[in-house]
């Protein structure tokens, strides 16, 4: 049985970042701590890729209240149908986009762009939203049996922060689970591609937990980009994430079986 090694949450940090040849430390630490450590990390991707940027914009807009008060047109729903003084396309980060027109019929998913993460199209018949890549169509008359009008929306900030709350919670679970399963996939991808002469290799769990580590900075850049509103293409960020991640692999595995120096 190995004997754990201990090390600080910062120093685990900066060894997955940046010492791949110092991994085997991390192998020798319990299954509690590799999973707090994946929390932390998706953690801080939801702050870098949503928070951030969300709270920047909202500044930007002298806060929701405002935005909806007197920045936005005046909109009633109403009827089962949506009215809108003029059609409105709002931008958020480069990833986020909220269109609503009332010329519009009723949306489809042939109006989703594969530009953004996240959209919001309101029409005069449908709300069609995508989320965490699942989309929802929403007729306007399930909105609500009365009038919504900007007023109504406003005094309704407070239930809006909690579905917030909730969205924000919801991607926080949905990127545990793309982590695992990325870092699955890695761990499958690389597995016994470092060989000692005599046949020896780093076990299916011992590249698990590598490639959970070796994901981290790759992972971090990547929501870095996005916060920034992506201005180096995401494919590009995800291509070089991804040859990153395995030369980490490649460099830990060589390390824990002894065929290099540290680095």
């Amino acid at each position: 049985m190995q004997q754990e090694i201990k090390t600080g949450g910062l120093e685990r940090f900066f060894i997955a970042c940046f010492r791949p040849g110092r991994y085997e430390e991390l192998l020798k630490a319990r299954t509690a701590r590799h999973v707090i450590y994946v929390c932390l990390i998706v953690l801080l991707q939801v702050l870098i890729e949503t928070v951030i940027p969300f709270s920047a914009w909202d500044l930007s807009v002298g806060g929701l209240n405002h935005l909806i008060t007197d920045r936005l047109p005046a909109f009633t729903i109403e009827n089962g149908s949506m009215e809108i003084e003029q059609p409105i396309e709002v931008e958020l980060m480069g990833v986020i986009r909220f269109k609503a027109d009332s010329g519009v019929d009723s949306y489809s998913r042939d109006d989703l762009s594969a530009d953004y993460q996240e959209e919001i199209l309101c029409s005069k018949g449908n709300l069609l939203l995508k989320m965490n890549g699942r989309v929802m169509d929403i007729p306007v008359t399930e909105l609500s049996s009365g009038r919504i009008d900007n007023k109504s929306l406003a005094e309704a900030l407070p239930v809006l922060r909690i579905f917030l709350g909730i969205y924000l919670i919801s991607t926080f679970f949905v990127k545990i689970g793309v982590y695992m399963l990325a870092a699955i996939f890695f761990a499958i991808l690389c597995r016994a591609a470092i060989r000692t002469p005599d046949g020896k290799f780093v076990t299916l769990k011992g590249t698990l937990v590598i490639a959970i580590y070796a994901k981290t900075l790759f992972t971090l850049l990547g929501s870095v980009n996005i916060c920034l509103g992506a201005p180096i293409a995401q494919t590009l960020v995800l291509i070089a994430g991804t040859f990153g991640t395995m030369l980490f692999i490649d460099r830990a595995e060589a390390a824990v079986l002894k065929l290099t120096g540290r680095k």
